[in-house]
């Protein structure tokens, strides 16, 4: 099993990247990735020494594409996308590292993929994802809704 993280940010602030990185390295994900959005600080160098991929940004990136192209292309088996003020939190006791709690985690549920934070298989996603357009095509027509972004 091979594990991703992958962080998108614009960071200002060295000593709060660092202990990103380092809680990531913690948690035992095997390949971290930064793309870096024309950071204050050099971050470069920080990922460079810990044998991080880094990817300079510029401009405003879309992040959603970016993101897919990313999850398209990456050869790891769980990618996990996080902004640098998020930090994925386990049963530490239970799980030495994140991929012993994604193995057990698939194999306990069945799961096929990762959605949202739940494990889910295919069935249960076409399911949800057709309850979802329902939902979003219900709320978005509602006037208050079209009143505010419409």
């Amino acid at each position: 099993m091979i594990s991703e993280v992958v962080l998108l940010t614009k960071c200002n602030y060295l000593n709060d990247f660092i202990e990103w990185i380092n809680y990531y390295k913690k948690l035992g994900f095997n390949n971290l990735v930064v793309y870096d959005n024309e950071s204050t600080v050099d971050i470069k160098t920080i990922c460079e020494s810990n044998h991080i991929s880094y990817k300079l940004i510029s401009d405003y990136p879309d992040q959603i594409n970016l993101y897919t192209n990313h999850f398209k292309n990456s050869t790891a088996d769980w990618v996990y996308f996080a902004d640098d003020d998020e930090f994925l939190w386990f049963d530490f006791k239970k799980y030495k590292n994140v991929n012993q709690l994604i193995t057990a985690k698939i194999a306990e549920l069945n799961c096929d993929i990762s959605f949202c934070s739940l494990c889910i298989d295919k069935h249960t996603l076409h399911d949800f994802l057709d309850k979802y357009d329902k939902w979003l095509a219900e709320w978005s027509s509602r006037p208050t809704y079209k009143k505010s972004f419409g």
